[in-house]
């Protein structure tokens, strides 16, 4: 057996105590907690053309330095370069102190019919976070066919005469073909700028719109697209037809529900110099979905936004509504002003020379039909809104006086 001396004992000793002392004083530090990205899967609606999808990420914990990602997109029964654009170590900065944004693919549309497909963006690399999930599956529904099946068929209600003394019939549009007449019509696309100037709620799409049993179809649906709840369209003539003075007849049955806007309107031609709305605005009918025996006419105008000035009139049917009925909205034109009509029945007049200090009224103008869900007019749709919501137009039909 073997002794040690007493004095390299207290020198073990010593030097045990000092360890033991040293940890007390400087614990192994523990690592902060990382910050979790969380994220999910996500369904959207495929178009007929290239459109973004937003994929919504929130950040829980605090963080200092920037989250870095990398992303790559895999193929699922979606292909490739067919209906996504691919991402490749595609990486993402995430600057301390954010809390929440979205992720970015651009899907590519068609317009066949097919089944709903899959592709998957996936999480390659991660510096300073935690994920929630490795990857997200993304699934695009196929909407080439919407439900066209639940507006209202067999409608009667008042019909417009087919020619009027002292007037010849310029341009009518009778919505009869098989298909919108792209000579008369183009399409605006998305939610605008502050969702159309208005804050309105929808996403404008092609597909919403469709001709069928001779009627021009506006759809609005509850579904998710590009980030927002609703779809919807707007049709313009903007470029293709053009209209100064005359008679506008415009026969429509109208949707209804909290929310729900249509209107039948007109800008001036030269609003892509002059702006809004020293362009002039005519709404030959506005409506709000909750009040569904009321129509407004209105005039917008001014040389800049902020000397913006507008007259408004609106009109009560005695009875019934413009929902389960067609009317016929018109509008007479002239030099002198304007008269409001409902099934050829005026109820409001607004003359040139209150029209102050320009009057932007002596140009020609495109025709607009849409459909707006929420705004600042109409508010939110709630849960007695019913979708989705059918705009019909039977025809609209433009007369000039003889000369």
């Amino acid at each position: 057996m073997r002794f040690y001396s007493y004095p390299v004992l207290a020198g073990v000793l010593i030097t045990l105590i000092l360890v033991a002392c040293n940890d007390k004083e400087n614990p192994v530090p523990t690592p902060n907690e990382l910050p979790v990205l969380t994220w999910s899967d996500i369904s959207v609606t495929e178009a007929e053309y290239r459109f973004p999808v937003d994929i919504p990420y929130t950040i829980t914990g605090t963080f200092t330095e920037p989250i870095r990602i990398i992303l790559q997109t895999e193929d699922g029964t979606a292909v490739a370069n067919e209906d996504y654009v691919p991402q490749a170590d595609h990486e993402i900065v995430i600057q301390p102190g954010t809390t929440s944004g979205f992720i970015r693919v651009d899907v590519i549309g068609d317009e066949g019919q097919e089944a709903d497909e899959t592709f998957t963006l996936r999480i390659s690399s991660n510096k300073n976070v935690k994920v929630s999930q490795s990857k997200v599956i993304i699934t695009l529904t196929n909407n080439d066919l919407l439900d066209q099946s639940g507006y209202q068929t067999g409608l009667t209600g008042y019909d417009a005469a087919t020619a009027y003394d002292g007037y010849a019939l310029k341009w009518s549009d009778e919505f009869s073909g098989d298909a919108i007449n792209a000579d008369n019509w183009s399409f605006e696309i998305g939610n605008g700028d502050g969702g159309w100037g208005n804050n309105e709620l929808e996403y404008y799409r092609k597909e919403n719109a469709y001709l069928k049993e001779g009627y021009l179809i506006i759809q609005a649906r509850e579904e998710s697209f590009a980030d927002l709840r609703y779809t919807s369209a707007r049709l313009v003539t903007k470029g293709k037809q053009s209209f100064r003075y005359g008679r506008l007849d415009i026969r429509a049955a109208l949707p209804v529900g909290q929310g729900i806007w249509p209107a039948l309107w007109l800008l001036g031609e030269n609003i892509d110099e002059v702006g809004w709305p020293a362009c002039g605005e005519i709404d030959l009918m506005e409506y709000l979905g909750h009040e569904p025996a009321k129509t407004h006419g209105t005039l917008h105008y001014g040389p800049s936004f902020a000397e913006w000035a507008y007259q408004s009139r609106e009109y009560s049917l005695p009875e019934g509504d413009f929902h389960n009925e067609f009317h016929v909205f018109s509008l007479l034109w002239d030099e002198n002003g304007f008269k409001w009509l409902v099934d050829d029945v005026p109820y409001a007049e607004i003359g040139s020379n209150t029209i102050a200090p320009v009057n932007p009224f002596n140009g020609n103008f495109f025709f607009i039909i849409n459909l707006a869900v929420g705004g600042n007019w109409p508010g939110r749709p709630d849960s007695s809104t019913q979708f989705p919501q059918f705009f019909l137009v039977d025809y609209i039909r433009y007369y000039q006086q003889n000369q």
